[in-house]
């Protein structure tokens, strides 16, 4: 062998063996020569080791791969925790199931099923974008199942919600609150990223509750309806009227009042907004959001539930929740001429009020104007209460129309942009919701 093609081993183990060839008083032994080298390398094997035999040329690369492939995998993994792959932002409830996936450009793009033991409605992920909070109800089945075709749902037909389920971001129950459950929400994350979960059912009882489960907060208020499917005339649902104002304070509509629960301050109750003056004794609140600073407030005050229109109105909401000290305001009217079933959510910043179609500016002098829409939304039924800014921070809007065919009533879901751009995310839905992006990786791919 060359001796340019050796490794020092090599070369220092055929020296040796030349050295000892040439004294004639003993027979050379190859292993103890070896044995010699090696320990003089002070390689860590144990000292009574005095046999060894070098590793094949194969081996040593076989060795020198898998190495290789157990160090790409530790880097892979420490990679994976600094920088988290991007999650299926898209929650999906349908008539016999619940669906999470990515936003595509077609319906039902990448969508994997998570349940499929009843119909879901109005799912809602955690600011934290670990859970999922859903009513839940028998699978509604469908009058007419064609070969090859989507089916086809009977008219009318009742959305039915016996219970809503706290779930994980694979569809396994971590929680589940009997109902009828007619509300929920949502509270931002605290300082230790946790997050509580407000519900109301349809005998006006709030039960707020937390990450485990237990019951930390609740009060009795006015009942919220529940609104059925009956007709091209009838609301899907009706508009939330929970709202929270900081991790630890929710609002909720009490009839012709907004009321502030204080779950850490032994359950303190402070009344914030009042209807004041109005157009009929009978008027309410139909429908509350409070902005992502907890500084303010937006609610809807109308003569009914349903069927008629009112006043979207704006107030400051309190510092402090100590007390009750002074009278609750009324608000100042931003939009006139509101339907009592409209959904409402502030923009990002604060800024203004999403009652779709219309953007209301919260600012004294700001006027209302349309939002941007694509013409394929043009002339559809969008239901009110569904329509909403996404959770995404994308400025993107989730909106829902209905189709109260002769035979097959049902919805369909679709993601405006900011510049007007629709994309249907669904050809059939009972309600949709986009994880919060908690980094920008997450963001990027949710678009």
């Amino acid at each position: 062998m060359a001796e340019e093609r050796m490794d020092p081993f090599e070369v220092r183990l055929a020296a040796r063996l030349e050295a000892f060839a040439a004294i004639p008083i003993r027979p050379v032994d190859a292993d103890a020569v070896a044995s010699a080298v090696v320990s003089r390398r002070r390689w860590p094997w144990p000292a009574h080791r005095t046999n060894v035999v070098p590793l094949p040329g194969a081996m040593w690369v076989f060795l020198a791969l898998a190495a290789a492939i157990v160090a790409g995998l530790l880097v892979g993994s420490l990679l994976q925790q600094l920088h988290p792959q991007s999650r299926r932002p898209l929650v999906l409830a349908t008539e016999i199931g619940l669906y999470v996936g990515e936003v595509g450009q077609q319906p039902s793009t990448g969508l994997t099923l998570v349940r499929d033991d009843g119909s879901f409605i109005n799912p809602r992920w955690s600011p934290t974008g670990d859970r999922i909070a859903v009513l839940h109800g028998p699978a509604i089945a469908p009058q007419v199942r064609t070969e090859g075709a989507l089916p086809l749902t009977p008219v009318p037909f009742t959305l039915e919600a016996t219970s809503l389920l706290v779930l994980d971001d694979q569809g396994a129950t971590l929680s589940t609150w009997p109902g009828p459950i007619v509300d929920f929400a949502w509270a931002p994350p605290d300082a230790d990223g946790a997050s509580l979960l407000a519900l109301k059912g349809a005998d006006g009882a709030i039960t707020v509750v937390d990450a485990d489960g237990r019951i930390v907060g609740s009060v009795s208020a006015a009942p919220l309806l529940a609104a059925a499917i009956g007709g091209p005339d009838e609301p899907a649902l009706l508009p939330s009227r929970i709202a929270w104002a900081s991790p630890t304070v929710v609002v909720y509509a009490d009839g012709a009042r907004v009321d502030a629960l204080d779950v850490k301050a032994s359950g303190r109750i402070v009344t914030v907004a009042s209807v004041g003056p109005a157009p009929s004794a009978a008027s309410r609140m139909t429908a509350i959001a409070t902005s992502s600073d907890g500084m303010h407030l937006a609610f809807l005050v109308a003569p009914c539930d349903a069927g008629c229109t009112g006043q979207v109105r704006t107030a400051m909401l309190p510092r402090s929740y100590s007390s009750s000290a002074g009278g609750a305001p009324s608000g100042r009217g931003i939009l006139q001429s509101v339907p009592a079933t409209t959904g409402l959510t502030w923009t990002e910043d604060a800024s203004a009020v999403l009652a779709w179609p219309l953007l209301a500016s919260s600012a004294q002098h700001g006027a209302a104007r349309t939002a941007p829409t694509d013409a394929v939304l043009a002339g559809r039924d969008t239901v009110a209460a569904w329509t909403r800014l996404a959770a995404d921070g994308s400025g993107r809007v989730i909106v829902m129309n209905s189709f109260p065919a002769f035979n097959d009533q049902h919805f369909d879901a679709w993601l405006v942009d900011p510049a007007g751009g629709a994309t249907r995310l669904a050809a059939r839905s009972l309600g949709v919701d986009l994880r919060a992006a908690t980094n920008p990786a997450d963001e990027v791919a949710s678009r």
